[in-house]
């Protein structure tokens, strides 16, 4: 069961101010907190998956800019991720493109952030090698 207090936070974060009135949440509270909390979670689910996504996105992006470095599209991208991040924590390294690992930026992102991420860089050497043996 949920604290009071987590509870609370929990409202907050997902549903803003609007249903944050006292009378709403005491008439609902003990009855929906397992459909709340299931509810979040399946939330917090699509979220990740559309972090996941947002990571390619930036990825895509970063092969438009000028010469492939940056552009305010990337920045735009990179805003977003930072705030699902804080949200729903890191997506799996596993599930991004293999880019953004080599370069550091998804490390460096969640390092900004404070969010530990860690990467296992060897076995991105190995999924590397994977690729540039299948490339020739």
């Amino acid at each position: 069961m949920t604290d009071p207090d987590q509870l609370a936070e929990i409202k907050a974060r997902w549903f803003g101010d609007e249903l944050h009135h006292p009378n709403y949440w005491a008439d609902q509270a003990s009855c929906d907190i397992p459909w709340l909390i299931g509810e979040i979670e399946r939330l917090r689910g699509l979220l990740r998956g559309e972090l996941a996504d947002l990571w390619i996105d930036l990825e895509q992006a970063i092969r438009r800019a000028h010469n492939g470095q940056w552009s305010m599209e990337c920045d735009w991208f990179l805003d977003r991720i930072k705030t699902l991040t804080q949200q729903v924590g890191p997506a799996a390294w596993e599930q991004l493109p293999i880019t953004l690992l080599e370069s550091g930026l998804y490390q460096r992102t969640h390092a900004e952030l404070g969010v530990d991420a860690p990467v296992d860089m060897a076995r991105v050497a190995e999924v590397r090698e994977v690729i540039n043996k299948s490339a020739t």
